[in-house]
């Protein structure tokens, strides 16, 4: 599932959510999703097959 938002002042950015809600790749005003751009930020979970808790990463631009 994908989101944009249109701030007042026409700043867009843009959200992708994996199955379960969770943003996996924003794009911030200033690099722009329809163009082709990479994200700003992006997340993977990775969960547990066992009673430990679920990872994650996160890398920003």
């Amino acid at each position: 599932m994908a989101t944009k938002v249109t701030a007042p002042i026409t700043k867009i950015t843009g959200t992708v959510y994996d199955g379960l809600g969770r943003g996996t790749q924003v794009w911030l005003s200033n690099r722009l999703r329809i163009l082709g751009a990479t994200p700003n930020h992006t997340s993977d979970y990775h969960p547990s097959k066992d009673t430990a808790p679920s990872s994650g990463d996160a890398s920003s631009i």
